[in-house]
């Protein structure tokens, strides 16, 4: 079964090869699906020059017939040709998405410079029942099925420590472990307190890390998290915001409440950005809009090369779907999924 699969040894084994025909990612880590699917575009697309011409994305099953297009398309200036699919929900739609699915596939083996990638989300596939079980038998038979479980702690440990060793710090196992208690064990919330932790320490001249900085330092993954979701928005990284909206919606937070922190947190980065152009340092910024200093440190670092212009013209779209919401009574959910692409 793909769950018994060391997801770290088969990525690597497939990262190896010419990667052709399809390949179906699934599973509730998304952090772990996402960094593969990074590693795929670079190892298919080499030239990041090229990838714009080399890499489809579609995000329905009802491009199906630019999708087939895409694949008939030889690569330009490259030898492959990467074609990546999300939106194939397989919980909506009874059998038809599963045979769009195994189609496509078996079309896709046809091209010996193409690789086909069906990305879905966890909300997109009810894990454990009969019928899902059937689904992923069928298009384990017509494409590479990867499985991307959440790391046992062990693991996940291990991965921690990895982090903190190669930017030249000490990690005791009781510090690890409180970190990824504090992160729900969610891998893209632990990437993010590690890159905190990290400039942290390094600000501080230290070497180890103890539980004490962590617990100062680190939020708890019972609320918003913020500076995860603004260090996305600043590189314009839709699909990591997407994933993690999904994953919240999944866990029963309000698409509203979602939507409202979304824009707070850009008004935050308009409003750093804002007054340091007119030259005010980060203590006073932080009084200024009531934020801790260090907090306004971090965001005003990720704000280099982001422009002004930029930040207004997504606090106006943020504004644009709240309205929509309030005064046409717009389906709250979609407005927030299309806010998030247009990142």
């Amino acid at each position: 079964m793909a769950a018994k699969i060391d997801v770290m040894k088969q990525t690597k084994e497939l990262l190896g090869g010419t990667m052709q025909g399809a390949y179906f990612l699934y599973g509730g880590e998304e952090y772990l699906k996402r960094a593969f699917l990074s590693d795929v575009k670079k190892h298919v697309c080499p030239d990041e020059e090229l990838r714009d011409f080399n890499v489809n994305v579609f995000d329905s099953l009802e491009d199906k017939e630019d999708i087939l297009s895409a694949f008939a398309t030889l690569p330009q200036f490259a030898d492959r040709r990467l074609v990546i699919l999300y939106g194939a929900d397989l919980k909506k739609g009874g059998k038809e998405p599963v045979e769009i699915l195994c189609t496509l596939c078996k079309e896709a083996e046809k091209y010996d410079y193409l690789t086909f990638v069906i990305y879905l989300y966890a909300t997109q596939l009810e894990e454990g029942d009969a019928d899902s079980k059937s689904k992923l038998a069928k298009l384990s038979r017509a494409s590479s099925v990867v499985y991307f479980d959440f790391l046992p702690q062990e693991k996940l440990l291990k991965w921690i420590n990895r982090h903190f060793v190669s930017e030249g710090f000490n990690i005791s196992v009781h510090t690890a472990t409180l970190i990824a208690e504090r992160a729900a064990c969610d891998m893209s919330v632990i990437s993010n307190e590690i890159a905190k932790l990290c400039a942290y320490m390094r600000q501080n001249g230290m070497t180890e890390l103890d539980d004490d900085t962590v617990q100062r330092v680190t939020g708890k993954k019972n609320v918003f998290e913020a500076f995860y979701v603004s260090n996305k928005i600043l590189k314009r990284d839709g699909e990591a915001v997407l994933a993690y909206v999904t994953d919240a919606l999944k866990k029963g937070h309000e698409p509203m409440l979602l939507l409202a922190e979304i824009t707070s947190e850009v008004e935050k980065l308009y409003r750093i950005k804002s007054a340091m152009k007119s030259g005010m340092k980060a203590p006073e910024i932080a009084s200024s809009i009531g934020m801790h200093e260090y907090a306004v440190k971090v965001r005003a670092q990720a704000l280099t090369g982001i422009t002004g212009k930029y930040l207004s013209e997504l606090l106006s779209r943020c504004y644009l779907a709240d309205l929509a919401v309030k005064s046409t009574g717009a389906d709250v959910k979609g407005e927030l999924i299309s806010l998030i692409t247009d990142l």
